[in-house]
């Protein structure tokens, strides 16, 4: 008798801890999505220095943007020469129209520009685009 409660008190606790630890709801897992566009030039296109290159960052996300990190390297040297962190955008779309005045140190380089997009989940998504830059 005593084997038997104890046999129907294991199995019933068991059977609660297996019924506790059912799957926890995963959240948004889903990336948000982020473009770069160049306006001048266009994709692969080519500039020279002290030239102005106009870009455009756009980023969604189903649920909610949390930030985007939008940084521009010239790779010859690996110097970031533009640095810009939208935090807290709060909102399922995003857009910034950005400038900057090229400064290749006079050698022909590349120049990277990547924007990154975090949504509140911490989900990330990330895009790059390169443009060259001739030394006159």
């Amino acid at each position: 008798m005593k084997t038997t409660k104890l046999t129907i008190i294991t199995l019933l606790a068991l059977a609660m801890t297996v019924l506790a630890c059912k799957k926890e709801d995963e959240g948004d897992t889903t990336k948000p999505t982020v473009t770069i566009t160049l306006i001048t030039p266009m994709h692969n296109g080519a500039y020279h220095n002290s030239d102005t290159v106009q870009y455009k960052i756009e980023a969604t996300d189903d649920t909610e943007l949390h930030g985007v990190v939008t940084t521009i390297t010239r790779d010859a040297d690996g110097d970031e020469v533009f640095h810009n962190h939208d935090h807290d955008t709060d909102g399922k779309t995003y857009s910034y129209d950005g400038t900057i005045i090229l400064d290749n140190g006079g050698q022909h380089t590349d120049f990277t520009i990547k924007a990154v997009a975090t949504d509140g989940s911490d989900n990330e998504a990330e895009t790059t685009e390169t443009f060259h830059s001739h030394p006159m």
